[in-house]
């Protein structure tokens, strides 16, 4: 039995070693390549005047980032008084599409306004202030636009870092580890990776997480109504635009609302304190479903390309034109 099993085991290790050796000569340039690690960051900015393209099974996309080291293709000392700061996490950075693809550019294109791209990849709300404090308070602008990813931008009461909401992985835990332990260059690992996030996965409506605690999402809304009064205080407009988590499109409605339910408690935190919030998850669900077009991408999760425009419409539709005083 113990040979049977051996001998088993070698022929899928070699198996592996086979479609890693062909598939790797074929797809070689489709692979993942790390865009946090290969700009750099230290939270606040990426390396200055560095740039790099990035490829895997779905998407292939370039980016540049400028002397304040920033996606944009301007420096914020070309900012105006009427010109917005956009804060935020990959999202705002816009991971898997080129610059002028990603859903606050395609609002600078609708309104003439200038939306400048201080979104750092993987960072959360605290790290959003303190980015703006050090290297963005003293540019010319009219307000800051904050995006707020529902899944992973609360903040934690008890340490400095983010508060995370559960992830499927845990329902696919040794799969999970499978991937980790292969890596992210190898091809067994994006190919199972698009197989397992273009699947619809089982989820347990108690899932851990899911219901952030009350006292972490106050947190979260103190840090955000603490920066938008200072911000006030210094003549400046705020708006926080809420970023939907794809886990809002794949689940079913009761299990949705698990998500909905922390999202929409904090929007009325920020709302009582007369924070202006645009959130438009429900919306984005609805184009999902209707116009059947994947908003999202299977394996990185963030917006695809028709996604930022979905998301750059709805917000319009909710009226950000109005919050930030153009008229169009």
């Amino acid at each position: 039995m113990l040979r049977v099993f051996t001998i088993f085991a070698i022929s899928i290790l070699v198996s592996v070693g086979l479609f890693e050796f062909f598939g790797y000569s074929f797809y070689r340039d489709r692979l993942r390549s790390d865009v946090w690690t290969d700009l750099g960051t230290d939270g606040l900015k990426h390396i200055p005047n560095v740039s790099g393209k990035f490829h895997n099974f779905e998407m292939s996309y370039s980016v540049s980032i400028n002397a304040d080291g920033y996606r944009d293709n301007i420096e914020k000392k070309s900012l105006t008084a009427k010109d917005w700061i956009v804060l935020g996490d990959s999202f705002t950075f816009g991971v898997g599409v080129d610059f002028h693809e990603i859903w606050h550019q395609l609002l600078e294109d609708h309104t003439g306004v200038q939306l400048y791209n201080a979104g750092i990849a993987s960072t959360q709300v605290h790290q959003f202030i303190k980015n703006y404090d050090t290297n963005l308070s003293m540019a010319n602008h009219q307000g800051v636009l904050m995006s707020f990813f529902s899944r992973n931008d609360f903040v934690s009461v008890d340490s400095p870092h983010k508060f995370d909401v559960s992830d499927e992985r845990n329902f696919d835990y040794y799969l999970w580890r499978l991937l980790v332990f292969l890596g992210s260059k190898s091809i067994t690992y994006n190919v199972l990776l698009s197989a397992w996030k273009d699947r619809e996965r089982p989820v347990d409506p108690t899932l851990e997480g899911a219901d952030i605690p009350l006292e972490h999402i106050n947190y979260t809304c103190k840090q955000i109504t603490g920066f938008s009064e200072k911000l006030a205080k210094h003549g400046k407009r705020f708006i926080l635009a809420i970023i939907p988590d794809d886990s809002m499109i794949l689940l079913s409605p009761p299990e949705r609302s698990l998500y909905w339910k922390s999202i929409e408690e904090m929007t009325q935190c920020l709302k009582s304190k007369n924070i202006d919030v645009i959130d438009p998850s429900l919306s984005m669900v609805a184009s999902e479903m209707h116009e059947r077009k994947k908003l999202y991408f299977n394996v990185d999760r963030h917006f695809s390309k028709f996604g930022n425009m979905i998301y750059a419409q709805k917000l319009i539709d909710q009226g950000l034109l109005r919050y930030t005083g153009v008229s169009k």
